[in-house]
């Protein structure tokens, strides 16, 4: 209950016993004037009485409204001071929203631009992936292309190192038979007329000289000397030139110095650039 709700109430209560005393008064006239007086002496008395205690009612009611006029202003300043609170720290949130707002606003901006620049180094990406599959095809195409002329470069050097190999055993071949013939003439020539006789060791000398011999090299030295496992049973001779082989391919050359039955030495020579002779490889008399 507020102040002025009190306040109405006493008000009311009042009115209500002084109208009750005027109508107890104007109903109950006697005929006698004495008890007329007496009663209204005491109705006057009760009046009085009435009067003062509603005063005092209405004394203390007033005292009760300054204390709530009082207690209100206070409160009222009290609300007013959280009042102005509540309205700076609101003012406050405000700010910080907007500056947050602000802030969400660039965020957002900066995350737009981030996602167009992700999506165009994406694209980027692509291209540059696209490009490389690209430039990966063609270097397989090279790379098969720069293969493929190796193997038919690598297949002229070893034509043309084989048909070297051949002209030089020709030419080898050449000279020896040339030096075979110096000295079977040489040999007729001692003779002095021995002509039949000369004639079959010629004979049986020149198969000797076309036959293939092939052996294998069982030791190479550091200072270019190599021996053979074939000796003078098999047709080797001093002076002679063999051809070193490993596989199919051909390594260098070797002249005989030294003769056994069953084994040679000799110096190599012309060795190809590159390779070395080694324990194995094979020797023959015969380009092939």
């Amino acid at each position: 209950m507020n102040i002025l709700t009190k306040i109405c109430v006493v008000i009311l209560a009042l009115l209500t016993v002084g109208g009750g005393v005027v109508f107890s008064r104007q109903a109950m006239v006697e005929p006698n004037w004495m008890d007329a007086y007496e009663k209204e002496k005491q109705a006057k008395v009760l009046a009085e009485v009435d009067a003062a205690n509603d005063n005092r009612a209405l004394g203390r009611a007033q005292i009760e409204i300054t204390d709530l006029r009082a207690k209100l202003t206070q409160t009222s300043g009290k609300l007013q001071e959280e009042n102005n609170s509540l309205k700076a720290q609101i003012d406050q949130k405000n700010i910080m929203i907007g500056k947050l707002e602000d802030n969400n606003n660039q965020f957002a901006t900066q995350l737009e631009s981030l996602r167009t620049l992700i999506e165009q180094i994406e694209l980027r990406r692509k291209l540059l992936a696209d490009q490389l599959k690209a430039l990966d095809a063609k270097y397989d195409k090279v790379q098969a292309e720069y293969t493929a002329t190796q193997n038919s470069l690598a297949e002229a050097l070893g034509q043309i190192d084989r048909d070297a190999g051949e002209k030089r055993v020709l030419r080898e071949q050449l000279v020896q038979r040339e030096e075979e013939i110096k000295t079977l003439e040489a040999d007729l020539r001692s003779a002095g007329g021995a002509v039949a006789a000369s004639a079959e060791d010629a004979a049986a000398a020149a198969p000797v000289a076309v036959a293939t011999l092939v052996g294998t090299v069982t030791a190479v030295q550091a200072d270019g000397l190599a021996s053979i496992n074939i000796g003078r049973v098999k047709g080797v001779r001093k002076g002679m030139k063999m051809y070193v082989y490993r596989g199919s391919e051909f390594v260098g050359h070797l002249r005989i110095d030294e003769v056994d039955d069953d084994e040679s030495a000799g110096v190599l020579f012309d060795v190809r650039e590159g390779m070395r002779v080694q324990q194995g490889d094979k020797v023959t008399t015969s380009l092939r």
